[in-house]
């Protein structure tokens, strides 16, 4: 790939450093490759391009980093890249000018901000780069750096169609006036320049056909060949294409006007949007699960939807869709129907952004407690979306992300088991209460956030055993899902048993500025009722019985919640 960067010599003394050193160590602030050709823009108060350079190591190590702190006007400002360097060898000084102006004049649009490729989306020269290009006499290196893997050698079919339909194969004589260039689909045009399908190349071979022994397809290819449309000579040296099916084109593509000889277009010019999706994720599936990390993290998704890959992540509560189209190039990690879940995940946002360089947003609609499907969304950071570039940045970051989550995940086991555990200390706690001679009755205190403890970093709120036996003594030791629920006797041989149940579960006190551990929140339930309530079907219809007595007096004592959110809270 070829690239225009601009250096700052107002920061970076470059034109002493090519001087005493043989290489310089360059921020990495693109994705260059190894052997990649830079041209390097000094700004004001130079205003030209001066180097010509090359990349001869695109990870270049803290370690093995070039110490050059004296090159910098400001020594502080040494050595502060967090992405790496890359090597680069100086090929060529420019010693004529080519100023801004002339790039501007050549078709160059707003600032050179950050580095610009010299290659369009096409695969074509910007006309600015070509400009560059003819003035330093670089031919060599736009032809060498030119990328052709999504470039299709168009051909006119002369009669051989069904041949190659038959057997998959394509062949022409090794001459001056047939193409050379190595490529990975090809495309037949028929009268009129109409292109139907695209093939791709699975292989090459060139031979004589007359010389030719393997018994395979192009030997029958050959033969079948032979009668209506014969061979050049006997020496003539064939290459021959050995394809197979790539894509069929719903609107086929029209080439006007139809040239006589072959073509070389890009791939994204033959054919339509939903093609074009179709085989962008395709090409995605085929390079994520060749990546033996991915394939083990990851299923193959049934979806293939324009713009949008869904990412299995073989779990109903969430999921990835990956985007890319021309205003949404990204990562959204979805939350389904949790607002739980989504909340505990944006308090550990950054261990969701653990060893990732860049960082989640949050859609506003995702904060709208009205939207059902929460997102944090992942933006693809560079300007330049190349699909092969912007597929690895997808596969690393969807690893990475998924382990992130597992890690969230543990942690928020651990905070339901830690308060389950905590729970079950409650009961254990006045297991032997005995019933109080005197009725409890409620206050209007408002009372303040409870105390709490941290449990291998989780922050857990302590509950009040008094309080909890007020809650049973106001219920008068009876099951407040139905009075008539038989419970059988405490110890004492008087006192109902029945359980101290957290209506709105202090895991989620976090979310309120009172205190949950009241007694207004806590209800009486036989044993049967508060196991229903975590593990029974009917959760949902005991839940909302105990909602509707109890919401008003929440509300009196500063807690707000409505029967949906609580319904989250339990997971219904």
């Amino acid at each position: 790939m070829l690239w225009l960067i601009a250096a700052n010599p107002n920061k970076y003394d470059i034109d002493a450093a090519f001087d005493e050193l043989q290489f310089i160590d360059w921020t990495k602030n693109a994705n260059y490759k190894k052997n990649d050709i830079i041209f390097i823009y000094v700004s004001n108060p130079v205003q030209r391009i001066k180097y010509i350079c090359k990349v001869i190591n695109d990870n270049v190590n803290e370690d093995e980093a070039i110490d050059d702190k004296k090159y910098w006007l400001n020594s502080s400002d040494f050595n502060k890249s967090s992405n790496g360097h890359v090597r680069l060898e100086l090929i060529k000084k420019i010693k004529f000018d080519i100023s801004f102006d002339d790039l501007r004049t050549h078709g160059f649009n707003g600032n050179l901000q950050g580095p610009r490729k010299l290659f369009d989306s096409t695969n074509n020269l910007y006309n600015w780069a070509s400009y560059i290009i003819n003035k330093t006499n670089m031919y060599e290196i736009k032809k060498n750096t030119q990328n052709s893997e999504d470039t299709v050698l168009t051909v006119p079919i002369n009669g051989t169609e069904d041949l190659i339909k038959i057997y998959k194969i394509h062949a022409h004589p090794l001459k001056s006036r047939y193409p050379n260039k190595m490529v990975n689909y090809i495309a037949f045009r028929k009268p009129g320049g109409i292109i139907n399908a695209i093939y791709e190349i699975v292989d090459i071979k060139d031979t004589v056909p007359s010389q030719y022994k393997n018994n395979d397809n192009v030997l029958k290819y050959i033969k079948e060949r032979y009668p209506n449309f014969g061979f050049s000579n006997d020496n003539t040296l064939y290459r021959f294409y050995i394809l197979k099916d790539y894509v069929k084109l719903d609107v086929p593509y029209v080439l006007s006007p139809n040239p006589q000889s072959a073509k070389y277009m890009e791939l994204e010019d033959l054919i339509n949007d939903q093609t074009k999706y179709e085989l962008f994720w395709k090409k995605f599936e085929s390079k994520a699960f060749n990546n033996k990390e991915y394939a083990s993290l990851f299923q193959k998704s049934k979806t293939l939807n324009r713009a949008n890959y869904l990412v299995s992540l073989n779990n109903n509560d969430k999921g990835f869709v990956i985007r890319k189209n021309s205003q949404n190039n990204c990562i959204e990690f979805y939350i389904r129907r949790s607002s739980t879940i989504f909340e505990f995940y944006k308090n550990h946002i950054l261990e969701l952004e653990h060893n990732i360089p860049e960082h989640f947003e949050i859609s506003k609609s995702s904060l709208d407690s009205s939207t059902i499907h929460k997102k944090f969304i992942l933006n693809y950071p560079y300007n330049n979306i190349e699909n092969n570039e912007f597929i690895n940045w997808a596969i690393n970051r969807c690893i990475t992300i998924k382990k992130n989550i597992e890690m969230i995940d543990k942690q928020l086991e651990k905070t339901e088991l830690i308060n389950s555990y905590e729970d079950d200390k409650l009961q254990i706690k006045i297991a032997k209460i005995k019933k109080a001679k005197n009725h409890f009755e409620y206050t209007d205190e408002i009372i303040p956030l409870p105390e709490f403890k941290e449990i291998n970093g989780i922050k857990v709120y302590k509950r009040d055993k008094q309080r909890a036996i007020n809650a049973l003594n106001h219920a008068n030791y009876s099951c407040e899902i139905d009075i008539k629920h038989m419970c059988f006797l405490r110890k004492d041989g008087i006192t109902p048993y029945t359980e101290a149940h957290h209506l709105i579960p202090l895991a989620f006190q976090y979310k309120f500025k009172n205190s949950l551990d009241i007694e207004e929140n806590i209800v009486s339930l036989c044993s049967n009722c508060h196991n229903e309530i975590h593990y029974g079907f009917n959760a949902k219809k005991l839940i909302s019985k105990l909602f509707e007595e109890r919401k008003d007096i929440l509300k009196a004592k500063g807690i707000n919640i409505t029967i949906d959110e609580l319904y989250e809270y339990y997971g219904l």
